[in-house]
Formats: C-alpha cells, structure tokens, sequence
C-alpha cells in the first residue's frame, strides 16, 4: 500500500539531531530501523549517521559532507541531488552548540516509529487478508512490538551504567545558571522536566522575575517562550524587555542618578536569634551612580537587541525568544500548547523554556469545574506542560492577603488553593518589608522545594535595579 510522506519537517529535524547530537544519537541509532523513513535521501543520510557512531562513538557533524563526498563519487541522479540540497539546508546546524532538548526530540522520534511501525504492520496485514492467509495476518499481530527507545525499556539499577549516566548528565545539570550565591541558592533546581513557581503579593515585581530568568536562559543561547496572559499589553511587555536589554529608564521621570546596587550587607542579629520576623540593625547596599539623560528610545532597544545576540553567539538566522501576548483569561494551558505545536511545525521552533506571566489569569482547562478544582487542574496542567515537553516552566502566582504583612512568607500563604504547592518542583518567594523596598533589595526563599533540604527562613538577599529592568544585579546568602 503506497502513502504519502506524512511530515517531511519532522524527519527533517530529527535527521538534523543524528547528525549533530552525540546524545540524541548514541539512543536513535539503538532502535531505529531505517527501513522505515519513505524518504529515501532521508534514509541515507540515517544510515550514515549510525554507521559513524558504531565507528566513533559520537555523531558525525561536519564530517558528514565528507561520507556525502565519498558516497557521490558512486552514485548520481535524484537521491544524490536530493542529498545535496538537504546537508545544504542543515549544515549551518553542523558546529551549532545551542543546546538541543533531546528529551523532547526522542518523544517524537518514538513516535515516529510507533506510527511507522504501525503502517508497516496494517500494510502486512491487510496484505495476507486479501491473500488469503489469516493466519499470517493474526502472526503479524501477535509479532508486533511497540517501539520503546533505551530510557523507557526497563531498567536495572544494579547492573545498567547507562542508566546512571542518563540520570546525572540530564537531571542534575542546570538548564540555566546565576552567578556566586544566587546560584548556589536557585540553579539546582532551573533544569529540565522542572516546574517553578514565584509567589508573591501583588506589585512585587513577578513579571520583572520573569524577564530576569528569560534573559538569563537566552546567555545560554536556550529556546525561551514567554507568555504574557493578561497582566501587560504587548506595548507594556516591550518597554519592559526593552529597559533590560538598554539598561535605560523608559521614562523621563525616572531619568536623573540611578543608584545601581554592588553589594549588600545583610542586618547583624544577636548570636542565636532566628532570622524571623526581626528586620535586625545595619542593612547596608553599596552601590554605584549611573546618569541618564534621556528614556528608553526604539532605536536603543534595537541596538541592544543586537548588541545581545552578538554578544550571547545567538544565530541571526534562528529564532531564540518567541513572546505571546494575550488579553487576561483568554487562553488556558491547551491554548499555550496549540501555540507550541504552530511554532514547532512551521518555524521548527522547540522551547527549552517556558514562561507564563502568570498562572492565576489563565482561562480554566474546563470552565464546568468549580473554581478551586480550575485551580488545581491548571496547576496539574502546567507541570504536565514542563513533563511533556522536557522543558524548564516558570509560572508566577499572587500570595495571599496576609502577605502584605508578613516578614518572610512560609507555605501557609498560597492563594485560592493550597495544592498548587504539591504540582512544582519548586515554589520561591518574593519578601520584602518597606525599608528593603526603599534601598532596592528583596528577599528569596524557598517555600516549597523537591530533590534538596531547605530552610524556608534562609533568604538570599538580592540587590535591585527595577528604574533599568533588572530584579536581580547581586546577592548574598
């Protein structure tokens, strides 16, 4: 039974990992049976792929142009013309060291199998049927294996190295990293699968939170979606990303001296004394003078832009930062996958992570639930989002009114539903009293955290900047 070729883009971006990615590789060329990519320049081009990591043990890169060479010398005509114009199109990818969600790429190599593997045995089936032999038909069926790829095989701890090489090169590897204590208090826990939530009262500057760890994940040269669900207008959004790639106030008020924070220098405390409710005696924050003249300006913005991408070794040619803007309640965590899937398919764009400003203004998965089980089910929702895509997802959410006057926050100040807390991974919040507010520090602390102990009164004290974008320029433990 003939078919057409159903998605050519996706073979195409999985042929792309073959040939640049040893991880991706090292577990595609253990299952795949080439046999079953139609296309057949595509189909060379994996078999080359696995021939080179069973000799070197990693993928082939660059030198595929030099097996492509070779190969040519024997052999002319479509498929080698159709090779041709392919390694062409890819080649840019061959020294490319962004980072690849390889998690995400062998779901959807395994099912690709699974759907290939599925054709074949209904074309084998349907074959004997109208053969007459049935009971050729009913071995098909009872020989047909569903495609599992290394990681979902089974696993002995005991005995499988590789196993435990998967478990620490993916998990405990962060996806993106803060300098000196801020890193020591926040980057084991920013990796993939991971969900994070940042709670605070309103007004607490979640949203510069979230620009914070967008701008920080692109250093990293990592796919980021962000999406902005009803808090800002897309107008709004802009200036904000704006100012933090300017480092510029976007308003003349704000212009003048700008006190820039280099150092901080936490309350001193009697010997013993709980770091509680006190606020303690000497906070310090040594800073530094910056003058501004005049606001954030459109051609600022777009000079910076491109001063950062330069800077970060960010392809021109190639999408980093995707942002989605949407009116408060109007789009839902099914919504935001959609979108996904449209990237995916029409620009090849695959997030490493996933921003939502923030999870209280999402429109319900299902509307019919009353609004404390909408609650839960969006956060369910949101941590199925970061499994499913193997990404980082950071989702802000309001405190609770007793947060106004509450000195360091605990668990017992989530808002609407307290289950929230059992779908992260991680839940930090946002503390800060009026005079921290007014010498442009904050609080972080951990109010919920999987995989580490934690102490929910230990705070990392961060130095702000909000007059120019940045809610965190430096720390301390």
């Amino acid at each position: 039974m003939k078919r057409e070729k159903v998605n050519t883009k996706i073979e195409q971006r999985l042929l792309t990992a073959l040939i640049t990615s040893d991880e991706f590789l090292s577990q595609a060329s253990a299952v795949l049976d080439t046999s079953l990519i139609d296309v057949a320049h595509f189909r060379t081009i994996a078999e080359w792929c696995i021939e080179y990591h069973a000799k070197y043990h990693c993928a082939p890169r660059k030198d595929i142009a030099a097996i492509h060479e070779s190969w040519a010398e024997d052999h002319d005509g479509p498929e080698a013309n159709a090779i041709e114009d392919l390694l062409g199109e890819v080649s840019g990818s061959y020294d490319d060291h962004d980072p690849l969600n390889v998690p995400y790429m062998l779901d959807h190599l395994r099912a690709f199998l699974e759907r290939k593997g599925l054709e074949r045995l209904q074309d084998d089936v349907d074959n004997a049927l109208h053969s007459g032999r049935p009971e050729d038909a009913k071995q098909h069926i009872l020989g047909y294996k569903p495609v599992e790829l290394l990681a979902n095989m089974g696993i002995d701890p005991l005995r499988d190295t590789d196993a435990w090489e998967r478990a620490f090169s993916i998990s405990a590897k962060p996806l993106l990293e803060f300098p000196g204590d801020a890193g020591v208090f926040l980057n084991h826990a920013l990796t993939r699968d991971a969900f994070i939530g940042i709670q605070g009262p309103e007004k607490r500057g979640k949203t510069w939170w979230c620009i914070e760890f967008v701008i920080r994940a692109l250093r990293e040269r990592l796919k980021v979606a962000f999406f902005q669900v009803g808090d800002l207008s897309e107008h709004q959004a802009m200036i904000r990303i704006g100012t933090y790639f300017a480092q510029r106030p976007s308003r003349a008020d704000l212009c003048g001296n700008v006190d820039v924070p280099t150092e901080i220098i936490k309350p001193q405390r009697p010997e013993g004394e709980d770091e509680e409710e006190e606020e303690g005696e000497g906070l310090q924050v040594r800073t530094k003078t910056r003058v501004f003249n005049k606001p954030l300006t459109k051609t600022a913005c777009i000079k910076a832009g491109k001063k950062f991408m330069k800077g970060c070794g960010l392809n021109p040619n190639k999408s980093y930062f995707k942002v989605s803007i949407h009116p408060n309640t109007t789009v839902n965590v099914r919504g935001i996958t959609s979108i996904l899937d449209h990237w995916e398919m029409m620009e090849g764009f695959i997030p490493d992570v996933i921003v939502i400003d923030y999870a209280d203004i999402l429109a319900p998965e299902d509307p019919r639930m009353p609004p404390r089980d909408q609650v839960n089910d969006t956060w369910k929702s949101l941590r199925r989002l970061s499994q499913e895509r193997h990404c980082l997802v950071l989702a802000p959410t309001q405190a609770n009114a007793s947060s106004y006057d509450t000195h360091t926050m605990t668990m017992r100040n989530f808002s609407e539903d307290k289950r929230k807390l059992a779908h992260v991974t991680g839940m930090i919040g946002l503390n800060q009293t009026e005079n921290e507010k007014k010498v442009g520090v904050m609080r972080l602390n951990w109010l919920v955290l999987r995989e580490s102990p934690f102490n929910v009164k230990r705070c990392l004290w961060v130095g702000q900047c909000l007059p120019i974008g940045r809610a965190f320029y430096c720390a301390t433990l």
